[in-house]
């Protein structure tokens, strides 16, 4: 039996932003308990990369198949129409090596003032728009699951104001790309990721630059120190 780790497959995932009365809003979706990764779970709509999604010459990876994949799912998943060209690429996830089933995904965001949503009770059964603090306490309530990176994501755009200021930062930036590692520690875990001290050698004990994500109980806090790039807020 091989133990070579799981090749990543391609995938692409679409974050909604709209302005609320109350602040920027994102658009959550519960992934349907039957799903193997991360059932139950609310994120973004999104899946993965199809050939149909390719024109010619391109393949599963080139950004405009990522692109198109991104709104076929969006439109699949939660019936709205986003083209390619008004997503915003803000980062790349590689699932870790010590999982067996693992994807590379390209996460987008984009602007959908509407609230014509509607999933479609087969991969998703349910979907919320909230304000990050919302989505925030409805995580330390236990009412919401959210993987890693979806806590990572919702922090990232949780500093802006509004859409536009969110998709005007990052579209003036390089994506963060992320390869977390995974470490064990008393009362939960650290996922560490490039630019952290510790993420060669997997120490969670390492001091500054921090860039990871700690989950211990119900407290999930992500920290970016110096020495790994983001946004500015004007």
């Amino acid at each position: 039996m091989s133990t070579d780790p799981a090749q990543p497959r391609p995938s692409a995932t679409l974050i909604l932003l709209r302005d609320g009365t109350a602040g920027l809003e994102v658009l959550m979706v519960r992934r349907a308990a039957t799903i193997a990764f991360y059932g139950g779970a609310w994120a973004f709509p999104g899946g993965r990369v199809e050939p149909s999604d390719c024109a010619e010459g391109e393949g599963l990876e080139s950004l405009p198949a990522v692109k198109r994949a991104a709104a076929r799912e969006v439109l699949e998943e939660v019936s709205v129409e986003v083209a390619p060209e008004q997503m915003t690429w803000m980062s790349f996830w590689v699932t870790p090596v010590v999982r067996p089933k693992r994807f590379k995904t390209w996460f987008f965001i984009a602007e959908h003032a509407h609230a014509d949503v509607v999933v479609d009770g087969s991969e998703l059964d349910a979907h919320r728009w909230l304000t990050f603090d919302e989505a925030f306490a409805a995580h330390r309530a236990r009412e919401m699951e959210l993987p890693p990176p979806t806590f990572v994501t919702l922090t990232e755009l949780a500093r802006f104001r509004t859409a536009a200021e969110a998709i005007a930062a990052f579209a003036r930036t390089e994506p963060t790309h992320f390869l977390p590692k995974l470490v064990l520690v008393e009362g939960g875990a650290v996922s560490l990721y490039q630019g952290d001290a510790g993420y060669e050698q997997a120490d969670a004990g390492a001091t500054a630059p921090r860039h990871r994500l700690t989950m211990i109980g119900d407290t999930w806090r992500y920290h970016r120190e110096q020495g790994t790039e983001r946004p500015e807020i004007e």
